[in-house]
């Protein structure tokens, strides 16, 4: 067995602990770590096979189907302890028939198992979980639609002890046009067509989702948000879906639960959450879109679901000035143009942004969607994916990463496992040539496994050491690791690069975005220790500035001693012929 550096940091439950029989079918997984962060909806179909009674869904979902759904519902969350969070299930509700919502809260996650009756087949869509926090007087609440066009108000209000905010989620069988507007520019709108595609899950339909937000550093914001969709006059359409959607626009009840649409009808009786839209006019801002969809993507997926090292990649791509370019992942990038990068990340501690000439752009809790975009004629962009650096104090686990273009070089960085701390990094190595990478541990070596994956042509590696369980189950360990890159002279073949080659540099902790002058000031106090600058790159600029200062010193006493001496031998010549 395995274990990844942080126990228990997963991004889904093992929901064969839930349900046993989970392990032998179908499982759809719409999860992040943590149930109140935004989740981009997605629509999937599945198609019951012959021997198959049910699937398991882990996740908030609206279930469309042509007969009546019949479901068994548990919830997973965590507990802490001693430091360590440990997944927890309920208990399962009684089973529920004629299911069209399923969800959970800001703590809880919905697990079911839905059973194929006479159905052939489910159409299951994810939404954000809407929730109520009474104490903090936060209100999240989430509006799920089908129609291709509709025109309604939301009032948006912050401060500094309560939120009111909303997820607009929007699944419809044929493509919409769509114009977001507030009349305060202090709060914002992120608005994303993305989803994904895997060798599991065949994505169908339009979806779009909705973020209300303020925008950063603003906790005194009222707005009236305006939402505006129509058909695409250009629309593409998915037939057998459009068969099977209804029409629908409601809010999905706060609480943890299974619901019928006779349950769904009840509480929106009881909300008022929209508005009937009207254009605005006066002071009305406009809020720039991410737009991306699947087939435009660049997506970066870890070795395997356990693992936070990416499978290495080396993504280069030309995007015009009308263009653009969409992203999900941990990434460093480099540029001949001047581009700029709108980005959501699912940490509520990295922000949504929108940034010039970014470098890096890392979240830890859950992979940032990008769209890069280019303010030149012509920008051609290198793009490799990271391990995201993660700084949690609170608990003392510490992932650093690391990036380099050197192709001669030694890292050594600590990697400990203990009961009070964990801490290790991630190394990205990136050549024009193809690069050998070895690594080896200071103490301990049985125990660590060195994950690692390359690409072909072994210009990109990407490295993170992680502790093997041994037979006692005894996972401590404290160790120094050393990566020594060379250049592999067996590979010739030379590529464009746009990244320098002299590069090493520690990638802020904190995660986030950052552009070249942001992470080499970081670097300038990293203390990993390296062949090329073992005193870091602050003490080499300190040492290269007082060289220069010595070597300007001696230039001068040399040239006022000469200028003395010549100055003497004048004056005593002088002297003789008096």
């Amino acid at each position: 067995m395995i274990l990844t550096l942080l126990i228990g940091l997963g991004y889904s439950y093992n929901v064969e602990n839930a349900f046993d029989d989970c392990a032998t079918t179908k499982t759809y997984h719409y999860v992040s770590e943590d149930p109140s962060k935004y989740i981009q909806n997605l629509t999937f179909k599945h198609e019951f096979e012959n021997n198959q009674d049910f699937i398991c869904v882990e996740g908030n979902v609206v279930l469309f189907a042509l007969n009546p759904v019949k479901a068994d519902v548990k919830y997973a969350y965590y507990e802490t302890n001693n430091n360590e969070k440990v997944e927890k299930f309920t208990d399962a509700d009684s089973t529920k028939e004629n299911v069209y919502v399923i969800k959970g809260d800001n703590k809880y996650t919905p697990i079911a198992k839905l059973y194929k009756g006479s159905n052939s087949q489910l159409v299951l869509t994810n939404i954000p979980a809407s929730y109520k926090v009474e104490e903090s007087n936060i209100e999240v609440s989430t509006i799920f639609t089908t129609l291709t066009s509709f025109n309604v108000n939301f009032k948006y209000s912050k401060t500094a002890t309560s939120e009111k905010s909303l997820y607009l989620a929007v699944c419809t069988a044929e493509s919409v046009e769509r114009k977001v507007t507030r009349n305060n520019k202090k709060a914002l709108a992120y608005s994303y067509y993305l989803d994904m595609e895997t060798e599991d899950y065949q994505p169908a339909g339009f979806n779009i989702a909705i973020k209300t937000a303020a925008a950063p550093s603003n906790n005194d914001v009222e707005t009236t948000f305006n939402f505006q969709f129509k058909l695409d006059s250009i629309s593409f359409t998915f037939p057998w879906l459009k068969a099977i959607l209804p029409e629908a626009l409601f809010a999905v009840p706060y609480n943890k639960g299974s619901y019928t649409k006779d349950e769904i009808n009840a509480f929106n009786s009881t909300v008022n959450i929209l508005e009937p839209g009207s254009s605005f006019s006066g002071n009305t801002g406009s809020v720039e879109e991410m737009n991306c969809s699947s087939y435009d993507t660049i997506y970066s997926k870890t070795i395997n679901k356990y693992s936070l090292v990416p499978e290495a990649a080396n993504h280069y791509f030309t995007i015009p000035k009308s263009g653009h370019q969409c992203l999900v992942g941990n990434f460093v990038f480099a540029s001949d143009g001047e581009f700029y990068a709108i980005i959501h990340n699912n940490s509520a501690i990295t922000k949504d942004v929108i940034f010039n000439q970014p470098f890096y752009i890392t979240d830890f809790n859950g992979d940032p969607a990008i769209e890069l975009k280019c303010k030149s004629d012509k920008c051609n962009i290198q793009a490799i994916p990271v391990i995201p650096p993660h700084d949690d104090n609170e608990k003392k686990n510490y992932i650093r990463s690391l990036f380099t273009t050197r192709s001669s070089i030694e890292i050594s960085s600590p990697m400990k496992i203990l009961k009070d701390e964990n801490r290790g990094f991630g190394l990205t190595v990136y050549g024009s040539k193809a690069r050998k990478v070895e690594y080896s541990s200071s103490k301990d070596p049985q125990k660590v496994l060195h994950e690692n994956s390359q690409t072909k042509d072994g210009k990109v590696h990407e490295y993170m050491p992680t502790v093997k369980v041994e037979g006692d189950g005894d996972i401590s360990i404290d160790t120094t690791i050393t990566a020594k890159i060379s250049e592999d002279k067996s590979a010739t073949e030379e590529q464009i690069s746009l990244f320098k080659e002299d590069i090493f540099v520690e990638l802020p902790i904190y995660g986030g975005v950052g552009n070249r002058e942001t992470v080499d000031d970081y670097t300038k106090n990293s203390d990993v220790v390296n062949s090329n600058n073992k005193l870091g790159a602050g003490a080499i600029v300190g040492i290269v500035i007082g060289v220069l200062a010595f070597i300007a010193i001696v230039i001068f006493l040399v040239w006022f001693f000469v200028f003395r001496n010549k100055s003497g031998n004048q004056d005593s010549g002088s002297g003789e012929k008096a």
